[in-house]
Parts: C-alpha cells; sequence; structure tokens
C-alpha cells in the first residue's frame, strides 16, 4: 500500500486513542492508513464486495497481528470506538471472521477542502471576520438611531461619541422634546467659539441636559423695541 493519510494534531490529546495510550494511537493510525481512499472492489473469501472510501476489511486475529493488541483489547477498542460515533462495524462475531471496518467522518479529515471548513468552523471566527462581525454590529446599531437624534446629532456637529451621546438620548427619551433640545444645541454650537477642546461632549451635554442652561442664559437679555440692554450691576 501507498499514499499517505492526514493526521491532526489533535489526535495526540485524545481521549481515546492518544500518544499516552501507544498501543490504541498506533492501532487508530493503521486503521486510517488501511481504509480505501476511494471506491474498491474487494475479494471476501471469493466474493467480491464493494468497499466505500473510508472503509477497509479487517479480523481481530489480523489487527492483533498488525498492531500488538490482544484480542481483548481490541474487542473493547472497537467498541469504545463505536460509541464514540468514530467506527462502524459490519461482521466479526469471531476473532478470525473479517468484518467492514468504517472510518466515521473520513472524508471530513482525509480532504484537504473539507478539513480547512471543520477547521474554521470548530475554531469559531478568525481576526478579520471578527473585525466583520463588529462592523456589521455597529452598522445595525447605525440603524437603530432615530431621526430626530441623527436632526440632533447633524446640528451638534461633533464627531466624537456618537454612540454613547445615542445611548443618553435613548434612555432620557429625548424624541419627546426633540425640537426644545435641537434648539438649545443651536444656540450652543453658535456660542461656543473655535477652539475644540472647550467643546462639550454631546453625550455630557445631553446627559447634563445643558439645553436648560442656554435657555437660562438667554433669559438674562431684555429687549426693547430693536435695542438689547445687558442686565449690569448699577454703581451708586
Amino acid at each position: 500500500m501507498s499514499g499517505f493519510v492526514y493526521i491532526d494534531r489533535a489526535i495526540l490529546n485524545h481521549h481515546v486513542v492518544g500518544i499516552a495510550n501507544p498501543k490504541r494511537f498506533a492501532a487508530w493510525v493503521w486503521m486510517i492508513s488501511e481504509a480505501c481512499w476511494k471506491d474498491t472492489k474487494y475479494n471476501l473469501n471469493g466474493t467480491t464486495i464493494d468497499l466505500k472510501r473510508g472503509q477497509f476489511v479487517a479480523s481481530r486475529k489480523r489487527i492483533s497481528e498488525k498492531t500488538g493488541l490482544s484480542d481483548k483489547e481490541i474487542r473493547g477498542l472497537i467498541a469504545r470506538l463505536e460509541r464514540e460515533g468514530m467506527v462502524s462495524k459490519k461482521g466479526q462475531r469471531r476473532a478470525n471472521t473479517s468484518s467492514i471496518l468504517t472510518i466515521c467522518n473520513y472524508d471530513t479529515y482525509q480532504d484537504v477542502e473539507n478539513y480547512k471548513e471543520h477547521k474554521r468552523a470548530s475554531e469559531g471566527p478568525t481576526k478579520g471576520q471578527r473585525r466583520a462581525n463588529k462592523r456589521r454590529r455597529e452598522e445595525g446599531k447605525e440603524e437603530e438611531y432615530t431621526s430626530n437624534f441623527e436632526d440632533f446629532w447633524k446640528v451638534f456637529s461633533d464627531s466624537r461619541g456618537k454612540g454613547g451621546a445615542k445611548r443618553v438620548w435613548q434612555r432620557k427619551k429625548l424624541d419627546n422634546k426633540a425640537s426644545e433640545v435641537i434648539a438649545g444645541a443651536k444656540r450652543y454650537v453658535t456660542s461656543r467659539g473655535v477652539d475644540r477642546k472647550y467643546w462639550k461632549q454631546a453625550q455630557g451635554w445631553l446627559n447634563d441636559e445643558r439645553w436648560l442652561d442656554e435657555v437660562s442664559k438667554q433669559s438674562t437679555v431684555v429687549s426693547i423695541h430693536d435695542f438689547e440692554i445687558s442686565q449690569m450691576p448699577v454703581r451708586t
């Protein structure tokens, strides 16, 4: 027999056929190597049978000769592998009677593309996939912004902390007083100056209800006809 098989490194620490039990490990590697890599015709006691990919024919006596396991050890190993869903068996009631053994999931581990897909699924998303998933989640959050909040955000004209500002907006249910908040934001924007380091961030501005402060500041100016007279202290 020639060719090669793939062995996943994880098998070294497998709880049934790991390297901690060298005989079982050797038996498992032998079974994988013995399995047909393609559908094959096989002569079994003068009868031609069809073996599928991943199947092989062996008796317990032959397995013992190849692996060094006793008949009792082989019966116990095959029974354990069947319970684990690693092999299935047809026949073999006696030690010298051949039966058909099937390596379950043979295609998963002995086909490169299938194996890569299996590893990707078992290992979870890659770093790039996690970034893409995060971006999609953020895009989903963007869709949750109400039109009133978007109007406020456009007026406030500060790119910092949009998510935090949105959470305050939702918590305080500011959609109910959007026009009042937006009017206050317009007053604040016209008075905050050009030096950005002194600008209040939207999250804090909303949380402290600073639109009300802007209203109180404006009320300190008294209009008479076309003139605005500031309330100033009078000297005596």
